[in-house]
């Protein structure tokens, strides 16, 4: 199965190869790709700052001794870190693909206006 960061980029790779020749109807069905696929990262992300969270209270309870900030710091070299960090950046990626395509949408519109009045 095919995971939600590959489905995105799938898509992103998509538009770059297309960016010379998108027209405003594929941009809006990228666009509603995107932001579905933004709102199951989303939640993909509250899952995993649990598993991340769960690992840090795991080691504060079979760790006492050590100070939390290096409990914190052993945690950054987990499994679960890797793929929160992993996840927040695909999701902030996302975030501007789908500002660009709005303001591509509009820059598109915007020409199309003005040459219809002239």
């Amino acid at each position: 199965m095919i995971t939600i960061s590959e489905q995105i980029n799938e898509i992103l790779a998509w538009l770059h190869e297309n960016k010379d020749n998108l027209d405003p109807v594929q941009c809006s069905q990228k666009l509603v790709e995107i932001s579905v696929l933004k709102a199951s990262l989303d939640s993909e992300l509250a899952d995993l700052e649990i598993a991340y969270n769960a690992v840090i209270a795991s080691l504060v309870n079979n760790e006492p001794n050590i100070a939390f900030n290096k409990i914190k710091i052993i945690a950054l070299d987990t499994e679960e870190y890797k793929k929160l960090s992993k996840t927040k950046a695909v999701a902030g990626s996302v975030l501007e693909v789908a500002r660009s395509i709005k303001r591509y949408q509009n820059a598109v519109s915007d020409s199309m206006k003005m040459t219809q009045y002239n």
